[in-house]
């Protein structure tokens, strides 16, 4: 296994192999040619230092990346690593992405947590309370939660799976105030 640690504070990350450290899980939608429109920070892409050289990464959106450090801000131990499907399987290998595919299990239900990307989605802070905090079947309520689930993300079999076999999964959107934010 290979994980993604984070430098310069969440500017740019490293893919290393995996010593046993924590590390979150992302599930996200690859980025499609046409019909998925990213938003916000979603369009900013990270900049990770492979063994082929430094890359920018579109799988690897700096909305992940600021989700990531800000959880890790919180958490009173060492910061988690990050591990996205796109660049901890080497993807030119077909044996070694067939291998990878056979332990989805053992890596998403071993994460610390999995992050769910919702990278087409975003709502306000009035907007997640409604949601999320005494929650009433109302219009506006009904509107809210059907833009949620209308995220790409919702739309793709191997999304389902992952969230299925998270220990724990955390499910994001931008923040219509803060361009960098996420809720």
């Amino acid at each position: 296994l290979r994980v993604l640690v984070s430098h310069d504070s969440g500017k740019s990350y490293e893919l290393v192999p995996y010593t046993g450290q924590p590390y979150i899980a992302i599930s996200y939608c690859w980025p499609a040619k046409s019909g998925f429109q990213r938003i916000g920070s979603s369009r900013i892409q990270t900049t990770i230092q492979t063994p082929r050289g430094l890359v920018t990464s579109e799988h690897f959106s700096q909305f992940m990346a600021n989700a990531l450090e800000t959880y890790n801000s919180g958490l009173a131990g060492a910061p988690c690593a990050v591990w996205i499907d796109y660049h901890c399987i080497n993807q030119r290998d077909r044996e070694e992405t067939a291998a990878q595919v056979a332990i989805l299990q053992h890596i998403y239900s071993h994460a610390h947590a999995t992050f769910m990307m919702l990278e087409d989605v975003s709502l306000s802070a009035d907007e997640l309370a409604l949601l999320c905090f005494g929650f009433r079947s109302t219009p506006q309520s009904i509107s809210l939660l059907h833009r949620v689930i209308s995220a790409r993300w919702f739309e793709r079999a191997w999304c389902s799976q992952e969230l299925i076999l998270s220990y724990k999964a955390l499910l994001f959107v931008h923040d219509t105030a803060d361009p960098r934010g996420a809720h």
